[in-house]
């Protein structure tokens, strides 16, 4: 499962490219976006990211998701853009899954 980075969604070119690149190899991808860029589409407005605990609320609400429609977390990798990859880091030593994908990480 992949998140966005800070300023575009998860259509954006980038993320559009990794997960076909991703799929191509097999693995099955899932892409999805913070609250802060769901109002940013509906409104037109652009907005700063939320806070650090709302986006990984986020990450934890969309793996519950997973996890009612019985995906196992051990075979699960999650990561994102940026920003996406940042929180997904957070989460991943909360959460039991198989892994972490970083990219553009920002230190």
């Amino acid at each position: 499962m992949l998140a966005h980075g800070a300023g575009q969604g998860m259509d954006s070119p980038f993320m559009e490219r990794m997960a076909r690149l991703i799929a191509a190899r097999g693995i099955r991808v899932l892409r999805f976006e913070f609250p802060y860029m769901q109002s940013m589409r509906r409104t037109g407005t652009r907005r700063p990211p939320d806070s650090a605990s709302r986006l990984t609320a986020a990450w934890h609400q969309a793996l519950d998701r997973l996890a009612e429609h019985g995906l196992e977390p051990d075979r699960l990798l999650i990561g994102g853009k940026s920003l996406g990859g940042r929180m997904a880091s957070l989460v991943a030593v909360e959460r039991p899954v198989a892994g972490l994908v970083c990219l553009g990480y920002p230190f």
